[in-house]
């Protein structure tokens, strides 16, 4: 997707993190192109895998993003407004 983009196409507030927050789903190249205030994790409580990994987790708040996950917050519901608040 990096590669394929321009910088600016893959800006987005909210960001659903892929395959349930595992180490490799989201890069901090692809955070710092996509800029996201509210990171979104559908994960099990108590999943085998270990998942939301330590190392995204970390990712994540070097990038000041908010994070709210399945496991622990329940379900997340996001309504937007249609305004870019950056």
């Amino acid at each position: 997707m990096l590669a394929e983009n321009g910088q600016h196409a893959l800006q987005a507030e909210v960001l659903k993190i892929g395959h349930h927050g595992s180490k490799n789903s989201t890069t901090s190249e692809f955070l710092a192109a996509v800029k996201p205030r509210l990171a979104i994790i559908s994960v099990g409580e108590g999943n085998p895998y270990g998942h939301p990994s330590t190392e995204l987790l970390e990712r994540l708040a070097n990038a000041n993003v908010r994070v709210l996950r399945t496991d622990r917050d329940g379900a997340v519901h996001i309504l937007m407004n249609g305004k870019v608040s950056r």
